[in-house]
């Protein structure tokens, strides 16, 4: 049985909780607010973000080297193939969709240090980097036109909303290939784009 002090102190803390509830519901919207409005104004967040798509890319496309090896060593030994394998191969498409995010989030970045604006959450990145003062290849143009429709649906659902973008589109090798396809020796080349970005980057925020 408590003593009329412990049943006191008792009353004391929760009332000191409930308090602290309230206090905390009051403050929260103030502090959501702040915290809010500090990641807008701040491109920096956009750095962030892409280096952390950008690393779970290459977890993905380590994984998908892993299966692909395996893939031709059971192909050729005639060995049935599992189902964990043909979805770990599927990661190329997987890795491809992080890294068109890793090069939307630091276009984003560049585009709201230059303009001093905070961008769309499109995922039309030539529109916003054409804005900036990045030195953008064709071929760079190229890529970023099929990451973004990666980006769009071609890594997240099976097939497009409208049936046109599902057209095959010429192969520069000649023949026909997916719009939302890209070879693995692509990786290289579109790696390359996103380091010209980051040395970019680092060029207009030296203190970086």
């Amino acid at each position: 049985m408590k003593t009329p002090v412990e049943s006191g102190n008792a009353q004391d803390t929760a009332g000191q909780a409930e308090r602290s509830i309230h206090e905390m519901k009051n403050e929260y919207p103030k502090w959501h607010d702040e915290q809010f409005n500090r990641q807008k104004e701040t491109h920096l967040f956009w750095y962030v973000k892409a280096d952390e798509l950008r690393r779970a890319s290459e977890l993905c496309w380590d994984q998908y080297q892993i299966s692909f090896e395996e893939f031709r060593k059971r192909s050729n030994k005639k060995q049935p193939l599992t189902t964990e394998l043909h979805t770990d191969i599927g990661l190329l498409d997987v890795s491809y969709f992080l890294l068109g995010l890793a090069l939307e989030n630091v276009i984003k970045g560049i585009f709201q240090k230059e303009t001093g604006k905070y961008p769309d959450l499109i995922h039309k990145t030539i529109d916003l980097i054409e804005k900036t003062e990045f030195p953008l290849t064709e071929k760079d143009r190229d890529y970023l036109e099929i990451l973004t429709k990666i980006v769009l649906w071609g890594g997240r659902y099976p097939l497009p909303k409208k049936k046109k973008d599902f057209e095959l589109v010429p192969h520069e090798n000649g023949g026909w290939k997916s719009p939302v396809k890209l070879s693995p020796d692509e990786r290289a080349k579109i790696l390359d784009l996103l380091i010209r970005l980051n040395e970019y980057q680092k060029k207009i925020e030296p203190a970086i």
